[in-house]
C-alpha cells in the first residue's frame, strides 16, 4: 500500500447544518486512527473557485480530484478512499 495522502480538503460553508454534523463525525473518526491525513476545511463561499466546482453540493470530502464521500460522512468510504492509492 502506498503513503496515506497529506492532506484532504472538506468543502463546507458555514451555517450549514449537514456540513457541520460531517465534521464533527469527520473529527471524531479521525481522533481514533492516527496516520491518517489532515484534513483543510475550505468554505465554498469564500473561495471562488470552490463555489463554482462544489456549489451547493456541500459538504464533500476531497482527495486529489477524487470525491471520498458527500453529504453524510462514511467511514468505510474514507478509508476505501484512501487505500485506493493510484487506480483510476
Amino acid at each position: 500500500m502506498s503513503a496515506v495522502p497529506d492532506e484532504l480538503l472538506l468543502y463546507t460553508r458555514s451555517g450549514c447544518p449537514l456540513c457541520d454534523e460531517f465534521a464533527e463525525a469527520l473529527a471524531a473518526f479521525l481522533g481514533d486512527r492516527p496516520g491518517l491525513p489532515t484534513i483543510r476545511i475550505v468554505d465554498v463561499d469564500g473561495d471562488p473557485a470552490a463555489w463554482l466546482r462544489w456549489g451547493v453540493s456541500v459538504p464533500v470530502l476531497v482527495r486529489g480530484e477524487r470525491v471520498v464521500c458527500g453529504g453524510h460522512f462514511d467511514g468505510d468510504r474514507l478509508l476505501a478512499g484512501l487505500a485506493d492509492e493510484g487506480s483510476g
